[in-house]
C-alpha cells in the first residue's frame, strides 16, 4: 500500500510540474485531481476544482455536446482525438483551448475516467477567425464590383476572381485558383497605353494600363482594357502581388 500511494504521489508531483492545464476525471465526468496550470488556467483553487464537471466552465453551446462526446468515449473505450472547447474563467475570461483527451485503465485494463490536457489557442484562433473574417469582407467587396477582378501574388498564380471575372473568361474561380492567367487566358498581345512601358512587367513594376488580347476557356479571342497595380507589402518592403480590373473592349 505503502509503495502504491508512493507512486500516486509521483504521479501527481509530475502532473504539477506541466505547464499547461491538466485534470483527471472519474467515469461520471467529475474532477479528481488537476494540477497547478489548470488552477490557474480557471483561477480556482484545486479545492473549488476537484468534484465538478469540466464543462460546467463551458460555453453554453457546447455544454451538451461536450456531455455527449465524454461518456460516448467512455462507453466506446476508443481513445478520442483532441477537441476545442471555449471555456470561461472564474472572473469571466474567455479563452480557446484545444484538449488532448486520454482515457485512464486500472491494472485490468478497465477504463477509470479520462485525463485531459489544455493547450491554449485563443490567440491563434482569434487570428484565424480575423484571417477569415476578412477574407469573406474581401469576397464580398469583390463581388459588388461589375468589373472583372483578378489577383494574382507576386509570381503570376491567381488568388482572388470575383464573379465579374468568371463571367468574362468562361472560368469558375475554383478552377483558376493557384494557375497563372496565362495558363487560363492567354494573353496574346498586351499593348500599354503609354509606349513607354513596353518593356514592364505589368503591375509589377507599378501602375500599368493597356490593351490586351486574350483567349477565354472556349479558346475564342477577346479584347479587353486592363488596369493593373501592385500589392505592396509596407511591412515586408516588397510587392506581393497584383490587382488587375479586366473590361471588355
Amino acid at each position: 500500500m505503502r509503495q502504491v500511494l508512493e507512486n500516486e504521489d509521483s504521479v501527481q508531483c509530475l502532473i504539477d510540474e506541466l505547464p499547461v492545464g491538466c485534470m483527471e476525471l472519474d467515469c461520471d465526468g467529475r474532477i479528481l485531481r488537476v494540477n497547478r496550470a489548470c488552477c490557474r488556467m480557471q483561477q480556482m483553487t484545486s479545492g473549488e476544482l476537484v468534484g465538478q464537471t469540466p464543462w460546467e466552465f463551458m460555453a453554453l453551446d457546447e455544454v451538451e455536446r461536450s456531455q455527449a462526446a465524454f461518456h460516448a468515449v467512455i462507453a466506446s473505450g476508443t481513445e478520442p482525438p483532441p477537441v476545442f472547447r471555449t471555456i470561461y474563467t472564474a472572473k469571466g475570461e474567455v479563452r480557446v483551448y484545444q484538449i488532448h483527451r486520454g482515457l485512464m485503465r486500472d491494472a485490468d485494463g478497465a477504463i477509470t475516467g479520462m485525463r485531459l490536457i489544455y493547450f491554449d489557442v485563443t490567440e491563434s484562433k482569434e487570428a484565424h477567425d480575423e484571417a477569415h473574417q476578412a477574407k469573406l469582407w474581401i469576397e464580398s467587396v469583390l463581388a459588388a464590383i461589375d468589373e472583372a477582378v483578378l489577383v494574382t501574388d507576386a509570381l503570376g498564380f491567381i488568388r482572388l476572381m470575383n464573379p465579374a471575372a468568371e463571367k468574362l473568361t468562361g472560368w469558375k474561380a475554383a478552377e483558376l485558383m493557384g494557375k497563372s492567367i496565362q495558363s487560363g487566358c492567354p494573353i496574346l498581345k498586351f499593348t500599354p497605353s503609354d509606349p513607354s512601358q513596353g518593356r514592364v512587367r505589368m503591375g509589377l513594376d507599378g501602375p500599368c494600363r493597356g490593351t490586351a488580347r486574350l483567349l477565354n476557356r472556349n479558346r475564342e479571342e477577346i479584347t479587353v482594357f486592363i488596369t493593373a497595380s501592385p500589392i505592396f507589402d509596407p511591412e515586408q518592403g516588397y510587392t506581393s502581388g497584383v490587382v488587375q480590373l479586366w473590361r471588355a473592349a
